[in-house]
């Protein structure tokens, strides 16, 4: 098998900002510059109920 497209490889620079990251097990992180300063914010399904009732 060929690989007949461009591969894009982007850097992420969680320095300057947050990023809301979504984990294979369902739960939502905020994700910061280091490991300590995570917030986990939930599960995904928690999060759909959430902004269904808003």
């Amino acid at each position: 098998m060929r690989y007949a497209g461009t591969l894009v490889v982007r850097c992420i620079d969680i320095r300057t900002r947050d990023y809301w990251v979504i984990e294979n097990d369902g739960t939502v992180w905020i994700e910061r510059e280091a490991d300590d300063l995570d917030i986990r914010v939930g599960d995904l399904a928690n999060l759909l109920t959430l902004t269904a009732n808003a």
